[in-house]
């Protein structure tokens, strides 16, 4: 009676304090239970070493297949094989190279006057232009640092915007530049 719990609660507290610091045995880990019986190993997902898994998703039905981010088009990557045919398929996948081609900083696009051009503007040229921004639109310095505009910035593949500090900077400096054009 009495004695057999106080027995089980001493049992509990030095298994307590044994165990301190150790990984929980969970029902799916594989380990024995206290029963003596083993359970069945799940499977577990792997993280993926391969920097090919970038453009590709498994899918979540089957996860011996998987497809293209960007033509959609579907192949068998079963986890204990290798993964030529997705490195192979990324040397002919279309979208992938047009997507390829428009990350490339000096790739050249026809401007207004019918000339090529790069098709990233450099990164003084995108400072002054926020600065113009800024002042045009009589938006607050802060609005740099804002999460809406880095948000807009990296979408579209701009660079990280500067400071409101070099803002300021920058727009002093163009100020008395203008004036002293003006002056001239």
């Amino acid at each position: 009676g009495d004695h057999d719990l106080v027995n089980e609660e001493v049992q509990v507290l030095t298994q307590e304090s044994t165990d301190r610091g150790k990984r929980k045995q969970t029902e799916g880990s594989g380990s024995a239970s206290a029963s003596g019986k083993t359970k069945a190993k799940t499977q577990r997902t792997l993280p993926t070493r391969s920097g090919v898994w970038a453009y590709y998703t498994r899918l979540d039905e089957d996860r011996d297949k998987c497809f293209c981010n960007y033509c959609r088009k579907e192949f068998t990557c079963p986890t204990k094989s290798g993964i030529t045919n997705l490195r192979n398929h990324m040397q002919s996948c279309k979208e992938f190279k047009a997507w390829e081609d428009f990350q490339d900083p000096t790739q050249k696009v026809i401007n207004k006057e019918g000339h090529l051009q790069t098709a990233k503007v450099s990164e003084p040229v995108f400072r002054e232009a926020v600065n113009e921004m800024l002042v045009i639109g009589e938006l607050p310095l802060v609005f740099v640092e804002s999460l809406a505009f880095k948000h807009f910035c990296n979408k579209v593949n701009l660079y990280k915007p500067h400071s409101r500090r070099t803002v300021t900077r920058d727009i002093v400096k163009m100020y008395v530049d203008k004036k002293a054009a003006l002056r001239q």
